[in-house]
């Protein structure tokens, strides 16, 4: 395979991510690290996505194995993609990494936002139903196909409202009721044991899947205050609260006047030149205060169930 350099630069997207996923899985064989590819081409192998232009591979890496694949893919000439760091609430979850001389990108998860059970769980429970498929003349491993919708349904709802959720969304309904009926009882057991019951509600609503609820509490709040117009203000909340206080002043400064590299990786929306970065961040400004009110009534909300949830894990330990 060698390595993710050299004569690369003339690949076209639609070569690039195939050759990508077949690098990436040599990559984890040379690191000793179990991998599991989601969406793009394995998605459409598995009839669960139509034809879709791909621009990045996504990895789910298991738990302590980020580190050895990433370092092995840096071996390579693979780099952290220069701006923003993502803020707890929305990320933490992933790490992207671009090649000078790729089209395309790596997203490296270290977990998969709406598997409310505990990340080991849900990576092992994956990886024991995986399935094999033949990708750039390379086989590599998936989730099976419940897993896999699952995964999707997740990445749809997590993003609702926007152009790409509302065109996918009805693409995986309609997979899902072309599932048999082994395939549809291995998606209702899938969903509770991953915790996902509560996640992907509104879809296991669609499909008619009734489950009872299941999942880390925490994970759980911190799912639903995503989709909160308030949910950038809290992110900076929750930004603050593990910082250490010397480093608060500037977090703060960062959440108000972000870089201009920063900004334009935020909000590609922002106008050219200096005039469109100002517009953008009185914009910025002005949004953050209007949402402080919810957003510090979201905060003590999830603080009060974290509490609990705390509680309760305590109490459990204790009766064991």
């Amino acid at each position: 395979m060698g390595d993710g350099g050299g004569t690369t630069a003339r690949l076209r997207l639609s070569e690039a991510v195939p050759l990508a996923t077949a690098l990436a899985a040599h990559a984890a064989e040379r690191a000793g690290v179990r991998i599991l590819f989601l969406k793009g081409p394995i998605a459409e192998q598995q009839g669960l996505r139509p034809l879709h232009r791909s621009v990045d591979v996504d990895i789910l890496v298991e738990p302590g194995g980020a580190e050895p694949l990433v370092g092995q893919l840096r071996d390579w000439g693979w780099h952290d993609r220069p701006g923003y760091r993502p803020l707890p609430l929305f990320g933490g979850h992933s790490a992207t990494l671009i090649h000078d001389s790729w089209p395309c990108d790596y997203d490296v998860h270290y977990y998969w936002p709406g598997f409310a059970a505990a990340i080991p769980t849900v990576f092992e429970a994956l990886w024991a139903r995986r399935v094999q498929l033949p990708i750039a003349q390379r086989a590599v491993f998936a989730p099976s196909r419940p897993d896999a919708l699952l995964v999707l349904v997740l990445h749809a709802l997590r993003d609702a409202g926007t152009t790409r959720s509302t065109r996918d969304y009805p693409h995986l309904l309609e997979a899902a009721r072309r599932f048999d009926v082994d395939e549809l009882l291995a998606l209702r057991s899938a969903a509770a044991e991953l915790g996902a019951t509560v996640t992907a509600a509104p879809f296991l609503a669609d499909l008619g899947v009734d489950e009872a609820p299941s999942g880390d509490a925490r994970e759980v709040a911190i799912w639903h205050m995503r989709g909160r117009p308030s949910s950038g203000t809290m992110a900076w909340f929750l930004e603050l609260r593990q910082t250490p206080a010397f480093r608060r002043p500037a977090v703060l400064l960062q959440a108000v006047f972000p870089s201009p590299r920063t900004m334009r990786v935020l909000h590609p929306e922002t106008g050219p030149g200096l005039l469109g970065l100002t517009a953008m961040w009185w914009r910025r400004i002005r949004t953050g205060f209007v949402s402080l009110p919810s957003a510090w009534a979201a905060m003590r909300s999830y603080r009060s169930n974290a509490a609990r949830e705390n509680e309760r894990s305590s109490t459990t330990d204790v009766s064991v």
